[in-house]
């Protein structure tokens, strides 16, 4: 029998063999014609399905038409997946590196971008009722929780005509909204209007938020090198410092930790090291505005909004 073996790492050979042959003979014949290694399978072109090892050639009965066999190379699939792998390892270690490298620039040269910062707090009297009031001008529309609007006996100035849906970073469902109500911020009164959320809403860990349908009502400039809120009410303007810090409650005050992501299939390998040191740099400026006689958190606050510039943050105290 007359056999047409196509190699794909060469060209088309050919072989006289008896008939009675078996495929894994016919193997061992390639493999010490050709040199190669690892010859895994052999496929009968013609009909599309593979031999079997133990199958003899004359049991094929390929009729007039010629055997075309093809032999897979398993040593050199194996090289190159193995090199690929490779190349996958060596771009990964290169990646990690220059994120070791930014990430120690970035220790040295700003460690307070590694420290939460202070949101945007202002006190807000609601008929009467003390509440916290966060500024968000991410916030297309200002939000009030329903237990809020209970507890300032506004709650049934909710329309639930206006009940719907609110999407933001998630959806929740509102009851309703209230129309107008005024608020007192500072030394000014704001008339305004809330869509109101439900206990328990995700994301609604604030009783009042102050959104862009407020601050462009009432005029609003968010000054965050004096850390003060400018809002007009009628031809007046008043000036609104922003809470500090120590007189925020536990759960608003920022966690004061650097936070470092886990890289996908690696374990992770938390660097306290660095950690330490963003730290040490911070509170050793809290440390210098401390000896100026300045309160510890107040220091703390301004070094943060000052993106660690001490010059900037006792600037800032000063003028206070």
């Amino acid at each position: 029998m007359r056999v047409a073996v196509n190699v794909a790492i060469g060209d088309a050979l050919e072989f006289d063999i008896p008939d009675d042959l078996t495929i894994r003979d016919l193997k061992a014949l390639i493999v010490e014609e050709t040199g190669a290694q690892g010859v895994a399978s052999i496929f009968l072109h013609r009909q599309g399905a593979a031999i079997t090892d133990d199958a003899v050639l004359s049991s094929i009965d390929p009729g007039n038409d010629e055997v075309s066999i093809s032999m897979i190379n398993t040593n050199r699939l194996i090289a190159s997946t193995t090199q690929h792998r490779q190349t996958d390892r060596a771009r990964q270690a290169r990646q990690q590196r220059v994120l070791d490298e930014a990430l120690t620039n970035a220790l040295e040269e700003h460690p307070e971008s590694f420290i939460q910062v202070c949101m945007l707090y202002v006190p807000v009297f609601v008929n009467g009722v003390q509440c916290l009031g966060f500024v968000d001008t991410g916030a297309q529309q200002s939000i009030m929780s329903n237990s809020l609007a209970r507890r300032a006996s506004i709650d049934h100035l909710i329309d639930p005509r206006l009940k719907g849906r609110l999407i933001g970073v998630g959806q929740a469902e509102t009851p309703g909204r209230i129309m107008s109500t005024p608020i007192k911020i500072g030394d000014g009164f704001y008339p305004s209007s809330f869509s109101v959320l439900p206990e328990g809403t995700d994301g609604m860990d604030t009783e009042i938020i102050l959104g862009l349908d407020f601050l462009r009502r009432h005029r609003a400039r968010v000054d965050l090198g004096a850390r003060s809120l400018t809002l007009s009410s009628g031809r007046e303007e008043y000036t609104i410092p922003f809470l500090e810090e120590q007189q925020l409650p536990e759960d608003k005050r920022p966690k004061h930790a650097a936070v470092f992501s886990q890289m996908p299939g690696e374990t992770q390998r938390p660097p306290p090291q660095q950690q330490a040191l963003a730290m040490a740099v911070l509170e050793g400026k809290v440390g210098q505005l401390v000896a100026m006689g300045f309160d510890a958190g107040r220091a703390r606050s301004a070094l943060v909004s000052a993106q660690g510039d001490l010059d900037r943050a006792l600037t800032q105290l000063l003028s206070e």
